[in-house]
């Protein structure tokens, strides 16, 4: 098809098409807001936030009666944010636990530690030293 035929065929809905695309837009534009700017943080501009001897929880089954103990009992944690995400973070705003549901008979075990914060998805990086701690069954259950 040339490129003519491609202009002027049905050229008078294009044009129609046109004129009510402009006159929605005169309509909208007053009620957009203007003052949007893009943002002043680079990529790289991050707030940093350090908790050191951070407790360690247990998430277990509802029917587990088992005790266990963590070793250590404590991790330090480096959490990266936007800022503005975490302003003053406390103690409380994050937790850190290992994840014993699927542990049944192991009486000692290594796990892997786990961050659960404020909107997770806006943390763009959590650092838990140590990655792991070992889990050991101290009253076995019944």
């Amino acid at each position: 098809m040339p490129l003519r035929d491609f202009i002027l065929k049905n050229f008078r809905w294009k044009l129609i098409a046109l004129l009510l695309a402009i006159t929605v837009w005169f309509f909208i534009q007053p009620f957009l807001p203007h003052d949007i700017k893009p943002t002043d943080h680079s990529l790289t501009d991050r707030a940093i936030h350090r908790f050191s001897s951070h407790p360690v929880m247990i998430l277990k089954a509802p029917g587990d009666s088992a005790v266990y103990k963590v070793t250590p009992s404590r991790v330090e944690i480096t959490v990266r944010s936007r800022p503005g995400i975490l302003n003053k973070p406390s103690e409380n705003d994050i937790k850190v636990f290992v994840n014993l549901v699927d542990v049944r008979e192991t009486v000692k075990e290594n796990k892997q530690v786990f961050i659960y914060g404020p909107n997770r998805s806006e943390l763009n990086e959590a650092k838990v030293e140590p990655p792991t701690v070992t889990v050991e069954r101290v009253i076995p259950t019944k």
